[in-house]
């Protein structure tokens, strides 16, 4: 029979492990909260750290108080269980799922890898702390633009609604990169953002900028840029090579000074190198300087800039015969994945388009396009 006390912390552990993590939801539970000075103190830790590929290697840390000798022998059971993988106590399954509810939504494969799981028990019998930890590489959670990482459009499906009272989400950038913007407020501690429960992120799509700043460490010609700073670095070498050789040698610097090319005079200087005019008065073309008229390249004359979203979506379907592919319309306009996404799902609920699902991507076209051809 299981003592009361056990089944209690039992109990918490289970509903704390999945309800608590469980993307979009906040913990409850009287095992969930402590208290420090006053304030509550994070049980729940939730570390990412971005890598310069734009993967992510995900900690999520819970610790629990144990105050009694039941509660200690319980905590080793349910640690045990959950170091083989028998329990799902941090919520890998939701993480899971929240990574293919982004993947669909942003084009960008993704998956979780290389899970692993760890225990451990600090203090005494009667007044100790008991963690568990589980790791694991979330793939393509961050996306690359020039020098810019970002962290949007896979928190665009809403799956993480907000911190509860006792959560913490720690984000590090990569090395090379430092942050630069959010769309909610954090905190910036040693390079790294956070931000701490109780937190509510409904009100806005959560997002975070990370800049290169050139500094990837020494012999780390994989980082972006590493293969220039190289060369620079060897092209470096050579020239200083070279002016010691010339500062050493000071009958080389002679015979540079005796072999120097006079200056030629004004009247003797050659007149060749003036340039034509562009025209005549044969000549028919007309160019966009004589005209005062900017070439826009745009051979209808319509300023980009002047379109709307919408319009300019509805350009490029008839620029390419009335259906595109959404990964195309991506590139073309040089939005964000996440942008295209839900500016494309509004169309289709006013009728402007139709989306089809094609395997792992979205064929875009108007109502009255035929799409039936498997070869488009």
């Amino acid at each position: 029979m299981v003592s009361g006390p056990r089944v209690v912390l039992l109990f918490g552990l289970v509903v704390l492990g999945v309800v608590a993590t469980a993307p979009g939801l906040a913990a409850t539970g009287p095992t969930d909260t402590a208290q420090v000075d006053g304030e509550t103190a994070v049980t729940q830790t939730m570390t990412v750290d971005l890598r310069q590929n734009g993967d992510a290697r995900w900690t999520i840390t819970k610790t629990f108080d144990l105050t009694s000798e039941d509660e200690t022998e319980a905590f080793g059971e349910v640690a045990r269980e959950f170091e083989e993988g028998r329990t799902d106590d941090l919520g890998l399954r939701s993480f899971e799922r929240a990574s293919q509810q982004a993947s669909d939504a942003t084009d960008r494969d993704m998956s979780i890898r290389n899970v692993t799981r760890s225990s451990s028990r600090t203090g005494t019998a009667t007044n100790g702390t008991g963690e568990l930890s589980i790791s694991f590489t979330w793939t393509n959670f961050g996306r690359i633009e020039g020098e810019n990482l970002y962290i949007d459009d896979v928190f665009a499906t809403g799956w993480l609604g907000g911190l509860s009272a006792n959560q913490q989400l720690i984000i590090r950038p990569p090395q090379g990169y430092q942050f630069f913007d959010a769309s909610v407020s954090v905190t910036l501690r040693n390079g790294t953002i956070q931000w701490t429960g109780p937190r509510d992120f409904t009100g806005s799509t959560l997002s975070a900028t990370f800049e290169q700043t050139g500094n990837f460490g020494p012999g780390n010609p994989d980082g972006p840029g590493g293969d220039s700073l190289l060369w620079i670095g060897l092209v470096a070498l050579g020239l200083g090579a070279v002016v010691v050789y010339l500062l050493r040698d000071s009958d080389v610097l002679d015979r540079l000074d005796d072999t120097s090319e006079p200056d030629t005079p004004a009247t003797e200087r050659s007149v060749d190198s003036q340039t034509e005019p562009v025209g005549s008065a044969d000549d028919n073309t007309t160019t966009a300087a004589a005209t005062g008229m900017e070439d826009s390249g745009d051979e209808t004359g319509i300023d980009e800039e002047l379109l709307s979203d919408e319009e300019r979506v509805e350009r490029l379907l008839e620029e390419n015969g009335g259906r595109m592919k959404q990964a195309n319309i991506v590139k073309e306009t040089n939005w964000s994945n996440a942008k295209v996404s839900q500016l494309l799902s509004s169309m289709e609920e006013d009728g402007e388009i139709d989306k089809l699902r094609i395997g792992r991507e979205n064929l875009i076209s108007f109502p009255d396009e035929d799409v039936a051809d498997p070869e488009e």
